[in-house]
């Protein structure tokens, strides 16, 4: 990651003189929302990028047990969604392909945004503080009170 910031300061400072965009594809898309949250961009374009590679070893290897053996034997902690949703003041575009075998949906960047957002303005709106430690679109199993909780929050809102 870092040495694609290096390429894209030399290039900044060397080559080019006007606008810059960076574009990535699978990995790369990960390495170009990387450059673009830590230099001075233009636009940044990621095509078939994955949310997190721990992301990819559980929704296409085979669960937890196996997304915790890959994180401990790769010491991966990026999270490639993160750093393209807290990129400003820039153009952003992300592109996928719904046909992908090799990053499945769950596991893609799109994905992964959209939970943020949908959380985001899911708990953003609660009346009940208490909910949003329990609400998320992945986790949605809820006793009868926080059940009750959720729809006076939710008629609250409209």
């Amino acid at each position: 990651m870092k040495d694609g910031e290096k390429v894209f300061q030399y290039v900044k400072s060397n080559i080019v003189m006007g606008k810059i965009g960076v574009h990535g594809e699978s990995m790369g898309g990960c390495v170009a929302s990387f450059i673009a949250k830590k230099c001075n961009v233009d636009f940044v374009f990621v095509d078939r990028t994955f949310s997190s590679l721990v992301d990819v070893a559980y929704w296409t290897i085979g669960g937890k047990v196996v997304a915790n053996i890959f994180k401990f034997l790769t010491r991966w902690t990026d999270q490639c969604w993160l750093n393209f949703y807290e990129i400003k003041n820039t153009y952003k575009v992300f592109g996928g392909d719904c046909r992908d075998t090799m990053i499945t949906d769950l596991s893609s960047l799109k994905n992964a945004i959209a939970k943020c957002l949908v959380e985001e303005k899911l708990t953003s709106n609660f009346k009940h503080k208490n909910l949003t430690q329990k609400i998320s679109v992945t986790n949605h199993l809820l006793n009868a009170k926080d059940h009750e909780s959720l729809r006076s929050d939710l008629t609250y809102i409209m």
